[in-house]
Order: C-alpha cells, then sequence, then structure tokens
C-alpha cells in the first residue's frame, strides 16, 4: 500500500516543483538589472562617458545608480560659496571648478582651451555636454548620489549642489554596489 500512496503523490509532486521553477525563473526574468557607477573623476571627458553610460542604461530600463565622490563631486556644483566656511574651505572652493561647465579635460586641456574646443564640437555634433547629460540623467529616473565625506573634506555645502542630488555616505555607495548585477568606477 505505501507504494500505491507514493506513486500518487509522485505527479502532484512534480506538478508542484514544476510550478515553483516556473514562478522563480519568471521573478527572476521580472527583476529589474541594476547599475551602480562610482563617479571618482573631475574630468569633463570621464564624467561625460559616465554619463552616457548611466543614461543609455537607464534609457534601457536598467536602474542606475551613479554616486559621485572626491573630484566627482565637483561637477555637482552649481555655484560656489565662501559664507559660512573656514580657511581652508574657503581654498577649496576657490581651487575646485564652480560647476559641471568649468570642469577641465584629462588631457589636452592646454589651459581651457581643451574643454572649450570639446564643448564646441559636442554643440556642432549635438552630444550631450556635462550639465545637459546631468539634467537627461534625473529625467531618466538615474538616482545621483552625491559622498557626504567628500562634500565635507572639500568644504562643498548641500546648498551649492544642482538640483535633485541626494547625499549619502559610504554604506549606502555599498549597499548599492552589493544589490547591483554591474558596478563600474570611473
Amino acid at each position: 500500500m505505501s507504494g500505491d500512496t507514493s506513486t500518487m503523490a509522485l505527479p502532484e509532486l512534480q506538478e508542484l516543483v514544476q510550478r515553483e521553477v516556473a514562478a522563480q525563473l519568471a521573478a527572476t526574468q521580472r527583476r529589474q538589472k541594476a547599475l551602480t557607477i562610482v563617479a571618482f573623476s573631475g574630468d569633463m571627458d570621464k564624467l561625460l562617458a559616465t554619463l552616457m553610460l548611466a543614461n543609455t542604461a537607464a534609457a534601457s530600463g536598467v536602474r542606475v545608480q551613479l554616486f559621485f565622490t572626491f573630484w566627482g563631486v565637483a561637477a555637482l556644483r552649481r555655484r560656489a560659496l565662501y559664507r559660512g566656511k573656514g580657511l581652508c574651505a574657503r581654498m577649496l572652493t576657490f581651487m575646485l571648478p564652480s560647476g559641471a561647465n568649468k570642469l577641465g579635460t584629462s588631457k589636452m586641456n592646454m589651459l581651457g582651451i581643451g574643454p572649450r574646443f570639446f564643448r564646441y564640437l559636442m554643440r556642432h555634433k549635438k552630444v550631450d555636454d556635462v550639465p545637459a547629460a546631468l539634467l537627461r540623467s534625473r529625467a531618466l529616473g538615474v538616482r545621483l548620489l552625491a559622498c557626504t565625506t567628500s562634500m565635507d573634506l572639500m568644504g562643498i555645502g548641500t546648498d551649492e549642489l544642482v538640483d535633485g542630488v541626494e547625499c549619502a555616505g559610504a554604506p549606502t555607495c555599498l549597499q548599492q554596489l552589493l544589490d547591483s548585477d554591474s558596478t563600474l568606477f570611473i
């Protein structure tokens, strides 16, 4: 009799296993892919590459987070504020670019002529510059995060950042990196 019971339960068990496997497979396929990019560089060309990758991924349905740290935070500045800062913070405020349009290039900077030349080419070829790419990122739902430690170190306040930027620390960045399917450090 025990043989009859086990053979009768076997088709039901197989059906249950097949349904569970199908449900888990469907859930895996439905899960949105995620990309986290750490933007360390403050160079115009490297930030453009970062933003182009982020925007392309977001337009393709990938959930994207950009974590701006150290020199990359300077790209998120909308203006330079000096009031209420100590001497070192004021010096850094003066030396750092005061916005995405003031960023230098990693190569061929040529005393500031290089970035102007590349911005001219981008306008002529209808390619987004850094400020336009940042706006496009926000429109595509890319999550923009500024490293609070880097901001504090460089004397950058939240009131100096462009709209739509969240401030977060290294633990948030690490969690995003761990939760992502792909990560990049640029």
